[in-house]
């Protein structure tokens, strides 16, 4: 059976998927740190990016405006060569 979703959960809901969101975004910049710091190719980065973009194009078709806050900071990943699609994360924020 069931359940509706009260108010409150759904507030609960959007704030836990607005911290996995910032998590990501701030795990992205992580790693491009630490590579920089230690002078590493862009490998790992590149590696991660396809898998990350896709993970917070699902947020975005869920609920657009959970990345709003992230777009300036994703906004040279959405261009990398290694995506398959670049625009339709972006379509999905700047149109909804």
């Amino acid at each position: 059976m069931c359940q509706s979703i009260t108010g409150e959960q759904k507030k609960g809901i959007r704030q836990v998927c607005e911290k996995m969101c910032s998590g990501i975004v701030e795990r992205i910049l992580n790693i491009e740190e630490q590579n920089a710091r230690e002078g590493k190719s862009q490998k790992k980065l590149a590696f991660y990016i396809p898998t990350v973009i896709l993970t917070l194009e699902y947020f975005c078709e869920a609920e657009p405006a959970l990345l709003l806050p992230h777009v300036s900071t994703l906004h040279p990943y959405l261009t990398l060569q290694v995506m398959p699609s670049p625009n339709s994360f972006a379509r999905h924020v700047f149109i909804h």
